[in-house]
């Protein structure tokens, strides 16, 4: 599972890219105590699942190839080899 800044201060700025399990490459910044958008490339085409930084909020799915509103606290999608995928609250 993925998770975004789960215990970062909210007053401190950050950004990063990280390899995570499952060969995901996840790209996020975080400013003003806000997590504007996560892109997330999916290396090996599996399930992704990301615990929703934005509690309480749909978030948006976007890719070259599809466009979705994800809903809950675990946010669960398939992925393809080499796609490409962006998350932003609704």
């Amino acid at each position: 599972m993925i998770h975004v800044f789960p215990a970062w201060p909210r007053d401190w700025d950050a950004e990063y890219s990280l390899l995570a399990r499952g060969a995901f490459l996840v790209s996020t910044s975080i400013r003003n105590g806000e997590i504007p958008r996560i892109e997330i490339l999916s290396n090996a085409g599996s399930k992704c699942l990301v615990r929703n930084p934005w509690k309480g909020r749909a978030v948006a799915l976007s890719g070259s190839q599809r466009s979705e509103r994800l809903n809950g606290s675990l946010l669960t999608f398939q992925t393809t080899r080499g796609e490409q995928v962006g998350l932003k609250p609704v």
